[in-house]
């Protein structure tokens, strides 16, 4: 019985004390986020007068004119989204801003949701939306981005948020030494729940286990 505790305290420890392992660790299902600072927004045109404050580490604001300023969304296929959000601040005049999501095709785009367009409160306002037109993620010859407008100096962004969960199903876990290996990625299976974990990225302690019932103690460490 001791040996027994000892050993489920081990493995506990390992997966508490690697930060590794709580990249990938998710269930296919659970909640997820995406957030973006204000700096990782570029502006569409390269003539668009703006700052990111506090040396990039604070708000994007324009200093003359309107500004569009767009964000790569990366997501996996499968993955779906389930709201959007930007957090814009107004001094209280004219100036409004808003935040759309964007299926940019080779050839034309679609605006899949955008979010209400900004009061000015003199606050930093939170503004959402769950109506998604095409939430699940297909990156074939597409690619996913945020697109913000400040119609004028009045209005700043502070950032933006992209909710999502997982694909509905990881894939499938292969018999015999297929299984074992498939583009430095495996799958296991641990109380039930399927996770897509990176030997070499996600747990990297899995490394180099030779035995089967060694992989099985990594994927208790690792994958909980």
């Amino acid at each position: 019985m001791r040996t027994w505790l000892l050993g489920l305290l081990t493995v506990g420890l390992v997966a508490w004390t690697d930060p590794a392992c709580a990249i990938d660790a998710h269930p296919a299902d659970s909640p997820r986020e995406a957030n973006f600072a204000a700096v990782a927004f570029s502006p569409a045109n390269g003539a668009t007068n703006y700052t990111v404050e506090e040396g990039g580490l604070g708000r994007l604001c324009v200093v003359k004119g309107a500004g569009y300023f767009v964000a790569p969304v990366r997501l996996v296929d499968g993955a779906v989204i389930e709201d959007v959000t930007v957090f814009l601040e107004g001094d209280g005049g004219d100036s409004l801003g808003m935040m759309s999501l964007v299926r940019r095709g080779l050839e034309k785009f679609d605006i899949l949701a955008f979010t209400p367009v900004s009061v000015g409160t003199r606050e930093v306002e939170t503004l959402s939306t769950t109506a998604i037109s095409a939430p699940v993620i297909d990156n074939h010859d597409a690619t996913y981005l945020l697109h913000v407008v400040l119609s004028g100096p009045g209005v700043c962004l502070h950032g933006a948020r992209v909710r999502y969960r997982g694909p509905a199903h990881l894939p499938e876990q292969r018999s015999g030494a297929q299984g074992e290996m498939d583009g430095d990625r495996r799958t296991f299976s641990a109380s039930s729940r399927s996770y897509n974990v990176s030997a070499s990225r996600s747990c990297p302690s899995c490394v180099g286990w030779a035995t089967s019932s060694d992989e099985n103690r990594c994927s208790a460490a690792c994958c909980r």
